[in-house]
């Protein structure tokens, strides 16, 4: 049983009942989430090809770098037939509405509130949403009285993830990986510049 924390960590995904940390997910039944993932990967054994190639090559990286594996792998896919498949057997749907403020920011001296502010939507992150969230953490970067950043989540979920009504709907792959991540990045850049490279902003998220 010595070997077994070293074993959980060389492995992809490992399933067990008691929590495990970060080698592990924590499951009530192994076995029938282990058929669960088996039904998965054979109905789109390319998506889990990717996923297998990502989670391998990033495991090492800093986080930006990380990111962008994912988000060239997630072009990858949307590029591919199983996401075709996935797209005619959702049929269209509209895009989302237009929020009036998709995140609320508020300040309270050195604290910075910031709400993912669409819970009809259970704060799924579209397009709006991340433009206002790359505005308010611009705030952050530029302002040096803020000391605190709380992000949390307007409604019963924090974020539910991206928003399936706006997936397959950038003009081209290229640009939709440029989107998810340079916009966060050159906000972070400018940041830096101004500040001259002063120290990180502390940040804590919780739900609500």
């Amino acid at each position: 049983m010595g070997d077994a924390p070293d074993l959980a960590g060389a492995l992809d995904l490992t399933l067990a009942t008691a929590d495990t940390g970060r080698a592990g997910v924590t499951v009530a039944d192994p076995g029938e989430r282990l058929a669960a993932i088996g039904a998965a990967v054979d109905a789109n054994p390319r998506a889990a090809l990717v996923l297998r190639e990502v989670l391998r090559a990033s495991e090492g990286l800093p986080v930006p770098a990380a990111l962008d594996v994912e988000s060239y792998a997630y072009s990858t896919l949307l590029g591919g037939a199983e996401f075709a498949r996935w797209l005619r057997a959702r049929g269209p749907r509209p895009l989302p509405p237009e929020a009036a403020e998709p995140v609320l920011v508020e300040r309270a001296g050195d604290r910075l509130h910031v709400t993912l502010n669409r819970p009809e939507r259970r704060n799924a992150y579209g397009r709006q949403v991340r433009d206002a969230l790359v505005d308010a953490l611009r705030v952050a970067l530029l302002d040096d009285g803020v000391d605190r950043i709380v992000l949390d989540g307007a409604g019963p979920a924090f974020c539910s993830g991206g928003d399936l009504d706006e997936f397959g709907t950038a003009p081209d792959l290229a640009t939709a990986h440029h989107v998810r991540t340079r916009a966060v990045r050159a906000a972070r850049c400018t940041g830096s510049r101004t500040r001259g490279g002063a120290g990180a902003r502390r940040v804590r998220g919780r739900g609500r």
